[in-house]
């Protein structure tokens, strides 16, 4: 499974600190991302996946853009 860091998921979304958390803590709740303890990395879940790669077309067809499922960091798992 491909996972990311904190510090890795920042970059991108330019969230720190206690707004990243806060996130990150929504969805873990929610079951969409795992953390995984021994490293502190986040995976996606095959659910959050779904559910983002929807909020991606939505967006990209009111947007008139490119998907933005091809970010690099959210791979599906």
């Amino acid at each position: 499974m491909d996972s990311r860091s904190f510090t890795e998921l920042s970059k991108p979304t330019e969230l720190t600190g206690g707004n990243l958390l806060f996130h990150i803590q929504k969805l873990s709740d929610r079951g969409m991302i795992l953390q995984r303890r021994e490293r502190g990395d986040y995976i996606i879940r095959s659910g959050g996946y779904s559910v983002f790669k929807g909020i991606a077309q939505i967006y990209a067809s009111t947007r008139n853009r490119e998907s933005i499922t091809e970010t690099p960091f959210i791979q599906r798992t």
